[in-house]
């Protein structure tokens, strides 16, 4: 197992720089309340409800601190992934590449999640990586793309 405990922090570490080199300094501001109620929200009901209630997988040695199961800085790292969503969601204009943002953002956790799996941080009971696809498909994008919209039309009233 190679970078024991520091998936969380390397995780939140790449999903910020990321953050920092797309996403215009304006835009990190406005989205960045909405973005840590939701990513903080979204990403500790999920990993405690497919961890503890469903027992979908089971992390070991994943984060530096985690609590009732759930990785703290795996968990922040949905921030910055939120902030990036949305700046690309106010971006795409045709539906064509709505749609790939929804598929590449299903695609990055699903495959975050593999290389996890492969070093021996991610254990898969019932769970296959493409239940995480769909999973990250349909929950996350529908909740984003419903907080998206709300917030469009709350800055347009």
């Amino acid at each position: 197992m190679y970078f024991v405990n520091l998936a969380g922090p390397i995780a939140l570490v790449m999903m910020t720089a990321i953050m920092f080199l797309l996403v215009p300094w304006e835009r990190i501001q406005r989205y960045f309340l909405v973005a840590t109620a939701f990513g903080v929200a979204l990403g500790a009901a999920t990993y405690y409800i497919l961890q503890n209630l469903v027992q979908a997988w089971r992390f070991q040695n994943a984060d530096l601190i985690s609590l009732a199961g759930v990785p703290l800085f795996m968990t922040l790292a949905w921030v910055p992934y939120t902030i990036i969503y949305f700046h690309l969601l106010a971006q795409y204009r045709t539906f064509i590449h709505v749609a790939l943002l929804i598929l590449i953002s299903a695609a990055v956790p699903t495959f975050f999640h593999f290389l996890l799996e492969i070093n021996g941080m991610l254990i898969f009971n019932r769970w296959a990586w493409w239940d995480n696809f769909l999973y990250a498909a349909a929950v996350y994008n529908t909740l984003a793309l419903f907080l998206f919209h709300r917030l469009k039309l709350a800055a347009e009233a």
